[in-house]
């Protein structure tokens, strides 16, 4: 039954395959349950079907009780399409639902995206109470300690979260998925308090869509610890708070800054990633577009338009200034990214080459670039490409 589900999604019968995913969350093995879920999320993040799969969740809730997986999974194609409102009453089911550690370390993660400020606060709190009474502070099992951890963390409480990983050290790092990034970010944060600013920090500030993706996997690769437009353990946008915790960061919320960045840090890198503008612009313009209900109906004047509602944005007013900041005070895609090329290239024509790297991964810079610029060897493994086969099928786009 799985496998037929994943040929229903590749074939785009996205309705049927929802429904066979709904009924193999009723099966007793608990992996089967685990992989079917998993099956909707690499759909949404490779696929990008987001209004697809929202329909059919949509219409599979009305009838019958979803699972928390498949919940999780239609709040999160509403937070995709930028369907606030949708996701938030989403987000508070899924919150009386909740069960687990791992089921409320769902949610901590798409807080960010639904909720701002005060409020997201309150949430958290809420969370946070919640997890207290599934596994009380005083007894904490390891994957519940790692929520709560990450929990601490996004409340700003830096304290709490370097004494809950100081407490998993000695552990085995594939005892959790996470348990191995918050001990290098607890590590990381240690040496920031250390040295400050000194400490050497690699800046990524190509815009979306010029395969950041894939140099932040190349980064990682290289054994730097890498993180791409929002925290992995938070789910926050990228921003002052993050850039202790990480060796890499990158995308938007860093790439419109950079002039800042670099002189807060001295010694640190950057890595502009460029790529031609006219296939540039289709293929952001798609991503934009994917994003809302009517893509048909999505061009760069309407997306301007749409950017202004902040509540009903993934991430709020932040994501609508950066929005603006790097697209929307422009009349066209193109112009923003001809005008941000000149705006970095300015700014660096007179710093020194050893903090300044740029590189086209698109017409084949890799390893041969990057490693010398770091000072690594070059690796065994090819060069990343995380979107190579959805371009293809997206006609490189």
């Amino acid at each position: 039954m799985l496998k037929q589900a994943e040929t229903l999604l590749i074939s785009g019968n996205y309705a049927d395959a929802m429904a066979l995913c709904c009924e193999l969350q009723l099966a007793d093995d608990l992996h089967l349950r685990n992989e079917s879920t998993l099956l909707v999320g690499v759909a949404l993040a490779e696929y990008r079907c987001f209004a697809e799969i929202a329909n059919a969740l949509d219409a599979l809730a009305q009838n019958r009780n979803l699972s928390f997986g498949l919940a999780s999974m239609r709040m999160r194609s509403h937070i995709e399409l930028n369907e606030i409102s949708a996701a938030s009453q989403i987000f508070r089911q899924l919150s009386d639902m909740a069960r687990t550690a791992g089921e409320i370390g769902i949610l901590v993660k798409a807080a960010p995206c639904i909720f701002e400020c005060a409020a997201l606060y309150h949430e958290l709190g809420k969370l946070l109470s919640a997890l207290e009474r599934i596994a009380p502070p005083s007894a904490l099992p390891l994957d519940a300690a790692i929520v709560r951890a990450g929990i601490l963390l996004s409340l700003g409480n830096r304290a709490g979260f370097m004494n809950l990983v100081s407490q998993t050290r000695g552990m085995d790092p594939a005892a959790h998925e996470e348990l191995d990034l918050m001990q290098q970010m607890a590590a990381r944060l240690e040496a920031h308090q250390a040295s400050g600013a000194a400490t050497a920090k690699i800046f990524c500030i190509g815009l979306s869509k010029t395969a950041t993706t894939s140099l932040n996997k190349a980064l990682g690769l290289l054994g730097y610890l890498s993180a791409h437009w929002a925290n992995p353990i938070t789910g926050k946008l990228l921003d002052d708070e993050d850039i202790p915790l990480f060796d890499s960061l990158g995308d938007t919320p860093v790439s419109y800054r950079f002039e800042e960045l670099y002189h807060s840090y001295p010694n640190a890198r950057f890595i502009y990633s460029q790529r031609d503008p006219a296939p540039w612009e289709k293929s952001v313009t798609k991503h934009y577009a994917a994003s809302h209900r009517d893509r048909q109906a999505q061009n760069f004047a309407t997306l301007s338009r749409f950017n202004h509602h902040a509540q009903e944005i993934s991430y709020g007013e932040r994501a609508r200034r950066l929005n603006n900041c790097v697209y929307f005070n422009d009349r066209s895609f193109v112009d923003a990214y001809r005008n941000f090329d000149r705006r970095v290239r300015r700014f660096f024509e007179d710093k020194p080459a050893s903090c300044f790297l740029e590189v086209d991964i698109f017409s084949g810079d890799g390893w041969n670039m990057l490693c010398p610029f770091l000072e690594k060897p070059i690796p065994d493994t090819p060069f990343p490409w995380e979107y190579q086969t959805r371009l293809i099928i997206e006609g490189k786009s």
